[in-house]
C-alpha cells in the first residue's frame, strides 16, 4: 500500500548494503565542511574486507573524528553483508 516503486537488486556472497541517514553525511567539522559522500565511500572501501560490525564501527569513528565528536544531528547506520 505504501511502497510505490519496487527495485530489485542482485547480490553475490560477500557483497554488502550500507544504509544511512543524513546525520552521517551532514556531520560538520570546525571549518563547516560536511563529511559527505566521498569520505563515506572511502571509509566503506577501507572496511570492505571486514565484517559488517567492524565496518559500522569504523564509519562511526571516522564521522565522530571528523566532527570532533560534536555531532549536531542524530544518525542511523545499517550494514548488511550477504552470506
Amino acid at each position: 500500500k505504501y511502497v510505490r516503486d519496487i527495485h530489485k537488486f542482485e547480490y553475490q556472497s560477500g557483497d554488502f548494503l550500507v544504509l544511512y541517514t543524513d546525520g552521517i553525511l551532514e556531520a560538520r567539522n570546525e571549518k563547516g565542511e560536511e563529511y559527505g559522500y566521498a569520505r563515506l565511500q572511502d571509509e566503506i572501501m577501507r572496511g570492505k574486507d571486514g565484517d559488517a560490525e567492524e565496518m559500522a564501527a569504523s564509519i562511526v569513528r571516522s564521522v565522530e573524528s571528523f566532527a570532533h565528536s560534536k555531532l549536531e544531528d542524530d544518525y542511523t547506520l545499517l550494514i548488511i553483508r550477504f552470506p
